[in-house]
């Protein structure tokens, strides 16, 4: 038994070695890119200090979901459950569904939700109650 449970980590630890040379792979492209871009913008305006520049936040949808989708639910889910604590781990079944999702599409979907309730916050319809590590705590602040 513990045969096949090696076996099965050692694979999971290949796939994950694999991955972190793809992503590797890409940073080193992404920073070439980059390099050849700031060359450029230079050719334009010489004095320009580039590292001043901050960069921008890339937002990634969920392969799985259409734009707005995890908002929408959110905010119903709020309307829904008044006076509850919202959590990434109250929203997840709702956002899964009958979905067939892989373990690492439901860390990206965590993550992902997270940033919605973020967002909602900033929107001023969510505020945070609470934080303990990485578990946070949003309540409605549009409670009737």
């Amino acid at each position: 038994m513990n045969s096949h449970i090696i076996a099965a980590l050692l694979k999971k630890r290949r796939a994950i070695a694999g991955e972190i040379v793809q992503l590797q792979k890409q940073v080193a492209a992404l920073g070439d890119d980059l390099v050849h871009l700031e060359a450029t913008i230079r050719v334009f305006q010489h004095d320009i200090e580039l590292p001043a520049l901050k960069p921008l936040r890339i937002q990634h949808r969920h392969r799985h979901f259409k734009g707005g989708f995890l908002t929408r639910m959110v905010l119903d889910y709020i309307r829904e459950h008044p006076g509850e604590a919202i959590t990434v781990d109250a929203l997840l079944p709702a956002a899964i569904g009958d979905r067939q999702l892989s373990e690492h599409d439901k860390r990206r979907l965590r993550i992902t939700l997270y940033q919605t309730l973020h967002r909602v916050e900033k929107r001023g319809d969510l505020e945070r109650v609470m934080a303990r590590g990485r578990i946070a705590h949003w309540r409605s602040l549009n409670e009737g």
